[in-house]
């Protein structure tokens, strides 16, 4: 037996144009650091489940959920409903056509609806109507800062606001125009009680100066020179201000400057994007980790960056039909009754994110992590062992994933091709000792792992990956 060394696998998606550069990926696992006293730097979890909370039964997709008081308020397909802790739903209203994508926001006693024509309905719980007031803008969106609601004018850089906590009352004296450039105004957003003007170009920021005369007024000396690719793609909670920018990079912001959070691979796939303008966001917090959730409906795909860690991974859900990776499910974000729950983009049905449910619709999870290129500094070596450390014995009672298997691949040319599958148990329920290795392995100059799971199994996690070698001649 040669050497024995770990192999930098599971922490990060970076697929580069050069396979062989970095070839590594996660799809549907993420990472975590583990303690500095630890002997493993990390360990590699399994992204949560879809557990359904609620099914409206109604078979469309949910457009937008929002929390205002103790309701839960869902847009799925035309109607609106409100949902009580209890999961007791009640239809409010229908509206006149297909809303698409919804942005909504409230005051504590309205909330607003913005659909994808730029039509603007509310309800305070009961009542439900369009929002007539003639002074109202096709609005391109809306938000709310201190009871104000506020739009922003449909292919304009025009904004107004309403009357305090009241959404349907407007008038041409509040409408103003954000001017330090002349690009239209993407997403008006409020964050931490000042409004982000997000432009295709640049971005300004306003705040509430009680100015009797216009509430609003610029930050003196606040002007970004970055814009705004898409408006669904802005997200925030207390850490923060992310979006796509127009260049297609990733940001957050620190203070009033952009800073990059995305990687060089991150931003190709981006760019590959045909249409960014239906790609949305939102941000979740989980066991410690805050993910900034990506997706675009075109393009089929989700991307994920972990806040916590700084670092990327993949999602995907399968498709009942073909059973074939498509996006992930997720639809829109609301965070409540203590509980993360996304709407689904296609049945109606309002999801929990749980992390001890290790299926989505019934449907196992296919997830993967593939290593970077390990390289023998131009030698030729023999691959006698490959060691994967990790929970084990962690087996169904019965049935499906009673006797679980883990599939390895491996490339030796650089990426371009991978072996066939090869499967290892990893221990029925209870043989927490099984060992999980593969031998014999072949000679390369270059070795890149791929390590597959689809087990109804949620609480898998690998710790480390060893590769035992000889080396040849060069």
């Amino acid at each position: 037996m040669g050497e024995t060394t770990p192999i930098h696998f599971g922490i990060n998606t970076y697929q580069s144009r050069s396979r062989l550069a970095s070839s590594e990926d996660l799809m549907n696992l993420y990472v975590e650091p583990t303690p500095a006293d630890s002997f493993f730097k990390s360990v590699l979890y399994p992204t949560p489940g879809l557990k359904s909370w609620l099914n409206l039964d109604k078979g469309n997709p949910i457009y937008g959920m929002e929390i205002m008081r103790n309701s839960l308020y869902v847009v799925c397909g035309l109607e609106v409903y409100k949902v009580s802790t209890s999961k007791v739903f009640t239809l409010l209203g229908t509206m006149a056509t297909s809303p698409g994508r919804v942005i909504m926001t409230e005051n504590g006693q309205q909330l607003t609806i913005l659909t994808e024509s730029g039509i603007m309905y509310y309800t305070d719980g009961t009542i439900f109507g369009q929002i007539a007031d003639p002074d109202v803008f096709l609005s391109v969106s809306t938000t709310t800062l201190d009871s104000f609601t506020v739009n922003a004018k449909l292919e304009s850089n025009e904004f107004q606001y309403s009357a305090s906590n009241d959404t349907t009352d407007y008038s041409a004296l509040k409408n103003e125009f954000v001017t330090g450039a002349s690009d239209n105004i993407v997403r008006t957003f409020a964050d931490h009680r000042e409004l982000w003007h997000f432009k295709q170009r640049t971005i300004e920021v306003w705040y509430n100066s009680a100015n009797p005369a216009f509430t609003f007024e610029r930050i003196n000396g606040v002007f970004i020179e970055r814009g705004c690719a898409g408006k669904y793609t802005i997200a925030s909670d207390e850490v923060g201000l992310f979006w796509v920018g127009n260049d297609r990079v990733v940001y957050t912001a620190k203070g009033y400057t952009p800073v990059r959070i995305s990687t060089y691979p991150v931003e190709a796939e981006l760019e590959s994007w045909a249409n960014i303008n239906d790609a949305f966001a939102f941000i979740y917090t989980q066991e410690g980790h805050k993910f900034y959730c990506l997706t675009s409906p075109s393009e089929n795909k989700t991307v994920c960056f972990d806040i916590t860690t700084e670092l990327w991974h993949k999602r995907s859900s399968r498709n009942p039909d073909n059973l074939q990776n498509i996006r992930w499910r997720p639809n829109c974000f609301a965070f409540f009754s203590d509980l993360n729950l996304v709407g689904d983009y296609k049945t109606g049905i309002i999801h929990e994110l749980d992390l001890d449910t290790p299926t989505e619709n019934g449907l196992n999870i296919i997830r993967y992590a593939i290593s970077s290129t390990q390289f023998a500094k131009f030698s030729r070596v023999t691959v006698d062992r490959l060691v994967v450390m990790m929970d084990t014995g962690i087996g169904a009672t019965s049935g499906e994933g009673s006797n679980p298997q883990l599939m390895m691949q491996n490339s030796i040319d650089g990426g371009n091709t991978l072996s066939d599958e090869l499967l290892q148990p990893i221990g029925a329920l209870g043989q927490y000792e099984t060992e999980v290795y593969w031998t014999g392995l072949g000679q390369c100059r270059t070795f890149i792992v791929k390590l597959s799971f689809s087990e109804p199994i949620s609480r898998f996690a690998i710790t480390g990956v060893y590769l035992n070698y000889s080396i040849g001649y060069s």
